[in-house]
């Protein structure tokens, strides 16, 4: 929806990249940290599988589901759907939590 000048795509790039390279350490660590070294590749495994499912089915389904409606209008809803139910689900398992620590 936002025209491509190329300051905006530096600056998208930029923090993105940024976003990644922190998301990358983070993976790495923070289960080490919550859950201990112990069957750290298990444990990685277990939770890194549903991701790994989701990636390399999306691009089928999503092709699947633009061939049967013939545009992407119904591609982009179900992706808008999906962050919507993706935030509200973070909104009511992480900040309840949250507030009891404190």
């Amino acid at each position: 929806f936002v025209r491509p000048e190329p300051w905006l795509v530096t600056v998208f790039a930029l923090i993105y990249g940024a976003g990644n390279g922190i998301m990358t350490i983070v993976r790495a660590v923070l289960p080490a940290e919550i859950f201990g070294r112990l069957d750290y590749g298990a444990i990685q495994g277990m939770m890194n599988a549903p991701t790994m499912i989701a990636r390399a089915s999306a691009p089928f389904a999503f092709g699947a589901l633009w061939a049967v409606s013939g545009n992407y209008s119904l591609v982009i809803g179900l992706s808008i759907a999906m962050a919507v139910a993706s935030a509200l689900v973070f909104a009511v398992l992480v900040l309840p939590a949250r507030k009891e620590e404190v």
